[in-house]
């Protein structure tokens, strides 16, 4: 289990949303029954119904794409990494890939914006949901993973430090779990953004809130400078969300006025090509000039041509939404989806470490992998929320 844990801690931002669950009236027949205010989805049990509803099956769909792009992106990482000991074949397809599979986190993040902004809420009753809906994951599961380290053989003085180190330093415990961490410093600030997009003028109790709300982040900057300065850590878990709004402001921008973007799906079909074939390009040219293996040198979230590759897959979603039906499968998963992403790097981890020439088969694996891991990540998580308390976390 000691490679699992290793494992586990290189992954690093390689992905990965959460609020109460929301119902709306029929009268905006966007709006959807079960949508989690994360992107992620939330049990049907939970949610408060109105009179009657819809939902949007095309974000259902879109959650599955993002999670099983999850769990597919911390897979083929390992083999790109790898440039030059694992064979070109198993390479290039995790080359290919990086590209589409890294809009994952900025999806969710998306599916977010579409769903809590254009909405009237208090700011009281906003940060109680999203403080409710989140924090008890961002505990557990941290402590999940703490708990798997020391199972895993790490020692305390280790378990310690890194209690400290990761927590404090990089904001997490497990690499994926960054997501949390950087969600929830969005969310200080949506209800602000709602505001702006309800024409709504802040009032003097929204502006000290404001203020208030932004000081730990002054605090952390400082924290961040004596790591920094003296230590030689790089803090910037905090730092990374203002990247977010925007994805976060385009989703509720595409799911509003993708009617009048004059952009036909073939034109998207297309980009989304050609922004992979780039990527791809560069990836290569990193590896093999330059020696470097960090798959998020040229793609990462804040990437452009990330940034282009979630844009134009959101709204070539968007612009197909009439074509997606309702299925009762599709939805089932995407409401496992939350604590699919929270779980899945246990399994991805067992499978690295008991799998026998794990870089040598790679064309084999990686299928097998990918889906074995999202086949129990997702039972796992509907035989968990049977649990009420598991409700809470996943």
């Amino acid at each position: 289990m000691e490679d699992t844990v290793k494992r586990s801690l290189e992954i690093g931002q390689s992905v990965s949303t959460l609020g109460e669950g929301d119902s709306i009236n029929v009268n905006n027949t966007y709006q959807l029954v079960t949508e989690n205010a994360t992107g992620l989805a939330v049990p049907r049990s939970q949610v408060k119904t109105t009179s009657k509803i819809i939902r949007k099956a095309w974000l259902d769909y879109l959650r599955v794409f993002a999670i099983l792009a999850v769990i597919t992106g911390h897979i083929i990482v390992d083999f790109y990494r790898k440039y030059g000991e694992v064979g070109p074949v198993e390479w290039w397809l995790s080359n290919i890939l990086s590209t589409l599979l890294r809009v994952s986190v900025p999806i969710f993040v998306m599916i977010s914006g579409s769903l809590l902004l254009g909405r009237s809420y208090t700011l009281g009753n906003f940060y109680k949901k999203r403080a409710v809906r989140l924090i008890p994951p961002i505990i557990f599961w941290n402590l999940v993973y703490l708990a798997l380290y020391l199972l895993d053989g790490m020692d305390v003085q280790t378990l310690l430090w890194t209690l400290k180190a990761r927590i404090m330093v990089d904001g997490f415990v497990a690499p994926h779990l960054w997501y949390l961490s950087m969600f929830i410093c969005l969310m200080i600030f949506v209800p602000f953004i709602n505001n702006f997009i309800m024409g709504n003028k802040p009032t003097m109790l929204d502006l000290s809130v404001l203020i208030g709300a932004a000081f730990p982040l002054f605090l952390l900057n400082a924290v961040s400078s004596v790591a920094s300065t003296i230590y030689g850590l790089s803090m910037n878990w905090f730092k990374i969300f203002p990247w977010f709004i925007v994805y976060f402001i385009a989703g509720y921008y595409i799911d509003n006025y993708s009617n009048k973007i004059p952009l036909k799906n073939s034109t998207l079909m297309a980009s989304i090509i050609v922004l992979m074939a780039i990527g791809s390009g560069l990836n290569y040219f990193a590896v093999s000039s330059l020696g470097i293996t960090n798959e998020c040198f040229i793609i990462s979230e804040m990437s452009p041509l990330v940034f282009l590759t979630a844009i134009f897959v959101f709204l070539l979603a968007k612009k197909l939404s009439s074509k997606f039906v309702a299925n009762r499968v599709i939805s089932t998963v995407a409401e496992a989806s939350f604590g699919m992403y929270l779980i899945h790097e246990i399994f991805n981890g067992i499978f690295f470490k008991l799998l026998p020439d794990y870089f040598s088969h790679g064309l084999i694996y990686i299928p097998i992998i990918v889906v074995s891991t999202s086949i129990l990540s997702f039972i796992s998580i509907y035989l968990l929320r049977k649990i009420p308390f598991m409700r809470m976390v996943c």
